[in-house]
């Protein structure tokens, strides 16, 4: 590499760490000016992709194919990167030469005794996604996160993407570790990554009920991604900050934030998948089935795609054409959405395809549907898609004239969307449990509900006894215990002691 030409490329690399990608990508036109070698030319290429990636996924991937050809020969390590890269460029417009550039990647690498490039990894997993072979999908996640961590972890384009995978398979602890890991090198060195990295963790606090956290950090993620450029960011982080203010019912926010993401990057499938997942939520938290209806006509986010495998916004649709009498379209919806999710192995989708299964069906036959989705909330931890299975069941029971039992559950879902700050949900499930008779469960209702065994197990509990303290008190073993708590616990429908003490007291039980 000749003097000129090294010194622009390495402020280039500063430059985007730092997150200033406008002077990155002057300083790698201005080392293109001082005639690089091939394999120059090929890791200036490679760079000037991951620039661009933040603001246009596509415009580099031909540019990568060029320069690959040119040093496959003399560097094949470097020619994997580029060909990896290029594939995960063009994901989701030709999965088919995503795949075949994939896995040239990988033969590259094997051929010059490398491990195989991340992002190659990460393609074939995606696109393994999307045929439903999520348990290999997974295995070339972990591989991916392996190699970049025996690379000394300082690929973190590859670290973010791979953190991005976890979080849609639902591994939310460790998507949550590494992006915590990018958050930290991000705010001493890596800049570029710190908007990316603190948005997709608020995307983990919206799906595990933090939403308050969730808005600082996609706040904070949205001006620093204006600051730098990095329009698919922004509209990224305008679509988390929708999906807190759905949940909130901050309508007119929502909806700004929504139109503003798609202004800015609506031909990007993911954010055209968020934007209407956010909507779904506003609309049918304020009982506006219609509007998700003509939404999801106009915003057309395609149904077998990857941001359709893992962004929820199916069973909303199936939700709202249910509420509108349009059971024939809801099924149809339904029938393939099912199959979806069960090929994804998402407990979360399963959960909520099973509850879309509880609202379609016939009565009596609508129970074990909602009873399946409720043990797959239990796994899943995601407070906010429980609480709406227990409003939709509560609301069958309702209508089956089963008060007692229809209380119990709207009572439950009250209580989850009030901690949550779900404020429009709330009201509508404020409003069902009224329809029952009464504001709260009654102790009556409690009382009928749980065996005597069961009412000693929660009356010590409520004391704050421990299983092992509650199984001396009782003269049984604590695995007994544990037996009864699960049984109260579904009853009730909670999900932990301290829910459980919560529920008991507001309820003078």
């Amino acid at each position: 590499m000749s003097p000129g030409a090294a010194s622009s490329f390495s402020a280039a690399e500063v430059a985007l760490t730092e997150g200033d990608t406008e002077r990155a990508l002057t300083l790698l036109e201005e080392a293109r000016q001082h005639h690089p070698d091939a394999r120059t030319r090929g890791k200036i290429e490679l760079l000037g992709a991951r620039i661009e990636m933040w603001s246009d996924g596509l415009g580099a991937h031909e540019r990568l194919l060029t320069e690959a050809a040119r040093v496959e020969r003399d560097d094949r390590t470097l020619a994997a990167a580029m060909l990896a890269e290029a594939a995960y460029l063009v994901q989701g417009e030709d999965d088919e030469l995503a795949e075949v550039l994939a896995r040239r990647s990988i033969d590259a690498s094997r051929r010059a005794r490398a491990r195989p490039a991340p992002m190659s990894l990460l393609t074939l997993a995606n696109l393994l996604t999307v045929r439903g072979d999520t348990k290999a999908a997974e295995r070339f996640m972990r591989k991916a996160v392996s190699s970049v961590q025996r690379g000394r972890g300082g690929d973190y384009e590859a670290l973010f993407r791979a953190a991005a995978n976890f979080f849609w398979f639902e591994e939310y602890a460790t998507a949550r570790g590494l992006l915590e890991h990018l958050v930290s090198v991000g705010r001493d060195r890596a800049k570029t990554f710190l908007p990316v990295a603190l948005d997709t963790l608020a995307a983990v606090d919206v799906r595990t009920g933090r939403l308050a956290s969730a808005s600082a950090k996609s706040t904070e993620a949205l001006r620093l991604a204006r600051l730098a450029g990095q329009d698919l960011q922004v509209a990224s982080c305008l679509t988390t900050l929708a999906s807190v203010e759905a949940r909130r019912g901050l309508a007119d926010r929502c909806r700004a934030h929504v139109d503003e993401a798609l202004a800015l990057a609506s031909g990007t499938p993911f954010v055209r998948a968020y934007a209407l997942q956010a909507m779904a939520v506003l609309e049918l938290g304020l009982d506006r089935p219609q509007a998700l209806i003509d939404a999801a006509n106009s915003v057309g986010v395609e149904w077998n795609s990857l941001a359709s495998r893992v962004v929820d916004w199916i069973p909303d649709l199936v939700e709202a054409h249910v509420r509108v009498g349009n059971r024939k379209e809801a099924l149809r919806l339904l029938d393939e959405y099912a199959v979806v999710a069960e090929q994804t192995r998402r407990p979360t989708a399963i959960a909520a395809a099973s509850r879309c299964r509880g609202l379609v069906s016939r009565s009596p036959e609508f129970e074990p549907h909602f009873e399946r989705a409720l043990e797959l909330h239990a796994r899943a931890r995601t407070p906010f898609e429980r609480a709406r299975t227990e409003l939709a069941y509560g609301e069958r029971l309702r209508r089956s004239r089963r008060r007692a039992e229809a209380r119990r559950l709207l009572a439950a879902a009250l209580g989850g969307f009030e901690r949550l700050g779900a404020a429009s949900w709330a009201e509508r499930a404020r409003r069902e449990l009224a329809a029952t008779g009464g504001k709260r469960i009654s102790a009556d209702d409690i009382v009928a509900l749980l065996t005597p065994h069961e009412l000693q197990v929660a009356a010590l509990v409520r004391k704050g006894a421990t299983n092992k303290q509650a199984a001396g008190a009782l003269f049984v073993s604590p695995k007994t215990i544990e037996y009864h708590l699960a049984n109260i616990y579904a009853k009730v429908g909670v999900r932990s002691r301290t829910e459980l003490s919560h529920f008991l007291s507001t309820n003078d039980v």
